[in-house]
């Protein structure tokens, strides 16, 4: 029994872990789009133009890379319900 207990929480740290280095990837997936549309937005403001952050294609990496984040959290929420429930 206490072997079981044992497997459990090494089985729930592993994904923990792993749900963890996901979320870094995540943030690193919303930073390919967002490092873009700050270098153009500064590059208009020295250049005095007006630029339209909202066609950017960085948008795209941002809000995949916030929403991939959003969704790992909510996995990392429920793995960790269930392993308090089975204690």
């Amino acid at each position: 029994m206490e072997r079981l207990k044992v497997i459990k929480y090494r089985d729930y740290r592993d994904k923990m872990y792993r749900f963890k280095m996901l979320t870094f990837f995540a943030v690193a997936i919303a930073l390919v789009g967002v490092v873009p549309m700050v270098w153009d937005y500064a590059r208009a403001i020295d250049y005095g133009f007006n630029a339209v952050i909202i066609n950017h294609w960085g948008v795209y990496f941002a809000v995949a890379g916030f929403l991939f984040y959003v969704l790992i959290r909510i996995f990392m929420v429920i793995v960790k319900r269930n392993y308090k429930q089975s204690k």
